[in-house]
C-alpha cells in the first residue's frame, strides 16, 4: 500500500515540472512533498476549510429548501453513527469533522449504492475497498460495516491528506480521485485549491465538494437556526467484537452467544449470507452487544476466537495500541506502565494470546495531553516534561521520531 502512495507522490512530483521544479531531483521533491505531511489531528474544529462562499450559499438553500425533506432523513440516519465515526477519526488522529463527508456521500443510509457501484456509508467502490482491508466476496460485504468502513475511511483519509497536503485537495481527490487533482495540479501549474477552482481545472462536482461538506456541518450543528427538524433516532450500540477463525454460522452463532439473529445482523450488516467461509489467515471480525452476551468463553473455545472491546466511551481515560510483530503483554503492560491483569480485564481478554493487527485498549494510569505545536520535536517535548524519548515513543506507540503539529501526546506523569 505504502508503495502505492509513493508512486501517487512521485507523479505529483512529475506533475510540477511546469512549475520550474526539475532542477531538483525527484527524490528531492518527494522529500520535500513528505515534509508537508500532517495527516494527524484531533479536535474536531481542525477542519479549517478555504472555500467558495457563493457555492457555500448554494447549498445552504438547497439543503433547506428543495432538498429539505431528504436532508433531515440523512441527519436523522448520521445522529445513528455520529459517536463511532467520531472516535475513530479521532483514533486515528484525524479531524472528526470528516463525519460530514458520510453525510453528503451517502446519508448515512445503510442500503444505498450509487449508479458506478460505490457501496457504504463512505461510498467505496470495490478496488478501493479492497486496496484498504475491505473484504468483498459473495459471503461478506464490509463497506456495509460502520467499523469496519470507517476504519478503511480513516486510512483513506490519511494517505489523501499525505499526497496532497491540504484537505481541501484531499476531499477533492476523495470526490473525484486521486489521478484527476493530479491532472489539474498539472495543467494548472499549482497546488493551490483555490487556484485551481478559479481556472475550473477541476469537475463542477469536485469543486463544490468543500462548500457542500461545510455546508452540511453548518446545518447539522445549528439545525434549530435554521428550522430543520430531525428524528434523534437511538444511537448505534456499543460493541464488543469477536475475531473468527473458523467457518461460522451466523444463526448458530447468534444462538450460542444467546442474542437474536437481527440483533447480530445489525450490528454486522457485511454479512451477505448466514454461512460465512473465513480465511485462515485472517480472522474474520464479528461484532456482538457490549453487555448480556453469553458463552463466550464456548464461542471462543469452539471457533479459536479472540475477543475485545472495539469502542469505547469518547471520554475514556484509555490509549489504543495495535499489536505488532514480536509483542506480548508483558512488554505492552511495561511500555504504558501498567499491568497484564488491567489490560487482560479492559479488553476481556481470557487468555495472554494476542495477535498482530488486534487493538487493544491500555489503561491511561496518570498522563496529560499535550497538544504538538510548529518547531517541536519528541527532545524537546521530553525535556520539557523530564521523560526519555524512548518513554515518550512507547507511551504513544510511536514507530518513528516524526510528530506533527496538532498531534495530540499522551505525556506519562
Amino acid at each position: 500500500m505504502r508503495s502505492v502512495i509513493h508512486f501517487i507522490l512521485v507523479l505529483i512530483v512529475a506533475s510540477c515540472a511546469n512549475l520550474g521544479v526539475m532542477k531538483q531531483s525527484v527524490s528531492a521533491e518527494v522529500s520535500k512533498v513528505t515534509k508537508k505531511i500532517s495527516s494527524v489531528f484531533s479536535s474536531k474544529d481542525d477542519l479549517n476549510l478555504d472555500y467558495s462562499k457563493s457555492y457555500y450559499n448554494f447549498y445552504k438553500k438547497y439543503f433547506t429548501g428543495r432538498e429539505r425533506a431528504r436532508f433531515q432523513r440523512h441527519m436523522s440516519n448520521a445522529y445513528i453513527y455520529e459517536p463511532v465515526v467520531r472516535e475513530i477519526f479521532k483514533d486515528y488522529g484525524l479531524p472528526e469533522d470528516l463525519f460530514f463527508v458520510g453525510l453528503i456521500e451517502s446519508g448515512f443510509n445503510t442500503t444505498i449504492r450509487s449508479r458506478a457501484g460505490a457501496v457504504g456509508h463512505w461510498q467505496f467502490m470495490k478496488g478501493t475497498a479492497k486496496l484498504y482491508g475491505l473484504k468483498v466476496d459473495k459471503y461478506s460485504d464490509e463497506r456495509w460495516n460502520i467499523y469496519k468502513s470507517t476504519e478503511a475511511a480513516a486510512k483513506y483519509f490519511q494517505d489523501l491528506y499525505n499526497i496532497f497536503g491540504s484537505w481541501e485537495l484531499a476531499l477533492c481527490a476523495y470526490n473525484s480521485g486521486e489521478y484527476r487533482v493530479i491532472n489539474a495540479i498539472r495543467r494548472g501549474n499549482t497546488r493551490n485549491y483555490r487556484k485551481l477552482v478559479s481556472k475550473r481545472l477541476l469537475p463542477k462536482e469536485t469543486i463544490m465538494y468543500v462548500p457542500k461538506l461545510v455546508a452540511a456541518r453548518e446545518l447539522y450543528n445549528n439545525y434549530g437556526k435554521y428550522n430543520l427538524r430531525f428524528k434523534k433516532r437511538s444511537r448505534f450500540p456499543k460493541s464488543q467484537s469477536i475475531d473468527m477463525r473458523k467457518n461460522f454460522d451466523a444463526l448458530k452463532l447468534a444462538r450460542q452467544l444467546g442474542v437474536t439473529y437481527s440483533q447480530l445482523r445489525y450490528l454486522n450488516p457485511d454479512l451477505r449470507m448466514r454461512h460465512i467461509r473465513v480465511n485462515r489467515r485472517r480472522p474474520y471480525e464479528v461484532f456482538i452487544p457490549q453487555n448480556g452476551v453469553k458463552n463466550i468463553s464456548q464461542v471462543q473455545n469452539a471457533y479459536s476466537a479472540t475477543s475485545h472491546r472495539r469502542i469505547v466511551s469518547s471520554n475514556s481515560s484509555s490509549n489504543y495500541y495495535r499489536v505488532r510483530r514480536g509483542d506480548n503483554l508483558t512488554e505492552i503492560a511495561r511500555k504504558f506502565g501498567t499491568s497484564i491483569y488491567k489490560i487482560k480485564k479492559d479488553n476481556r481478554l481470557k487468555s495472554s494470546n494476542i495477535i498482530i493487527g488486534q487493538r487493544l485498549r491500555v489503561p491511561n494510569n496518570s498522563s496529560k495531553t499535550y497538544v504538538v505545536r510548529r518547531g517541536d520535536n519528541l527532545t524537546k517535548i521530553a525535556e520539557k516534561f523530564g521523560i526519555t524519548i524512548r518513554q515518550l515513543k512507547n507511551y504513544n506507540a510511536l514507530n518513528n521520531t516524526k510528530i506533527y503539529p496538532s498531534q495530540r501526546l499522551s505525556i506519562p506523569i
